[in-house]
């Protein structure tokens, strides 16, 4: 899949109401040592197989202002993934 058709994709779901997206609730980004942190519920990172040490990729989109993050085995293991071709 090529980087615009994956922007596309990823655009469409998110701009899609009947997409299956589910909303996680608020966060507060955290700052450690420079780095800035966002939580991810733990009910939910669990059933996801995301724990402490999880290797992710992370995506934005300038156009919605909006970041994409996901665990990097699961972009390995689809070929229709927003990240394929940038891991």
């Amino acid at each position: 899949m090529s980087q615009s058709s994956a922007r596309r994709r990823a655009l469409r779901e998110l701009s899609d109401p009947d997409a299956p997206i589910t909303p996680l609730g608020d966060c507060t980004v955290q700052d450690r040592n420079g780095a800035l942190y966002s939580l991810l519920p733990r009910p939910q990172a669990r059933v996801d197989g995301i724990e402490a040490g999880t290797e992710m990729v992370l995506g934005y989109d300038a156009e919605t202002h909006t970041y994409l993050v996901s665990p990097k085995v699961v972009a390995k293991e689809s070929d229709d993934h927003w990240a394929t071709e940038f891991i």
